[in-house]
């Protein structure tokens, strides 16, 4: 299996990549350390090829562990396609409601987020590693949506959480923990373990919790527990320091 694609309507596509031994640099969607480029967009273009998408139609970021949210249009087709350094600047979240364009984030244990609202034509992807997470950028994200684009029903949006460290294996210091702490709405997602004097955070469970404090309701959000640590089809960069990265993608056809 390639890719995992998430439960949506025909007129949807969401999809995460996934690692594959055989692949250039094992499937690797990332473009910014990669040693083989054209590796990396040859990946590309197989993943998009599998669902009649060309690469043409993608638009990327350049994740700087943010919380900026970009509204994409037509005049950014291509960005960060075919070259990391034409991606949208100091971004972890895009959205857009052209139908065609295909938004996308990159990520190797950090939460990746895409979400969709039918009735307006929204489609979006958010990267929330623990230091988006703790800036909110899902809450803010979504928070921008609302306040710019009244035509969203946000109780409609639809969102899915893909796969991430989990919570026992996301061990964290003091500083990443008053980070959470300082959320207010995180502690029932925070463990501490005597053993090893670390705090264990489930990243998934407080960007859930973003999107329903900006009104998406619970039964709207699905999260994916598939650890990217524990699964040989993933790449986790706490596992082994990988520059590799899955690619999460949605766009509306």
């Amino acid at each position: 299996m390639t890719t995992f694609r998430y439960s949506s309507p025909s007129s949807i596509i969401a999809l995460t990549s996934l690692r594959q031994a055989d692949w250039p640099e094992e499937g690797n969607f990332a473009l910014r350390q990669a040693k083989d480029k054209a590796g990396v967009v040859a990946n590309r273009q197989r993943i998009l090829g599998e669902f009649d998408l060309d690469l043409g139609q993608v638009v990327m970021p350049q994740q700087t562990h943010s919380a900026h949210c970009y509204q994409v249009g037509q005049e950014d087709l291509g960005r960060g396609a075919r070259s990391a350094e034409t991606g949208i600047a100091d971004c972890d979240g895009l959205y857009t409601f052209d139908k065609g364009i295909i938004v996308g984030v990159l990520t190797a244990d950090c939460v990746p987020v895409l979400f969709y609202e039918e009735g307006s034509g929204l489609v979006g992807a958010i990267h929330s590693g623990w230091r988006g997470t703790v800036q909110e950028i899902s809450r803010k994200a979504f928070d921008q949506i609302k306040e710019a684009h009244p035509q969203v029903a946000i109780d409609q949006v639809q969102v899915h959480i893909g796969p991430a460290l989990s919570q026992e294996k996301f061990e964290v210091q003091a500083d990443a923990y008053q980070a959470f702490h300082a959320l207010a709405y995180a502690e029932d997602s925070i463990t501490y373990r005597e053993s090893s004097q670390r705090w264990h955070i489930d990243n998934q469970a407080v960007v859930a919790k973003q999107c329903q404090l900006s009104g998406i309701p619970a039964a709207n959000i699905h999260i994916h527990h598939h650890c990217t640590y524990q699964n040989p089809d993933s790449f986790s960069y706490r596992e082994n320091g990988t520059p590799y990265r899955h690619g999460h993608l949605i766009v509306r056809v």
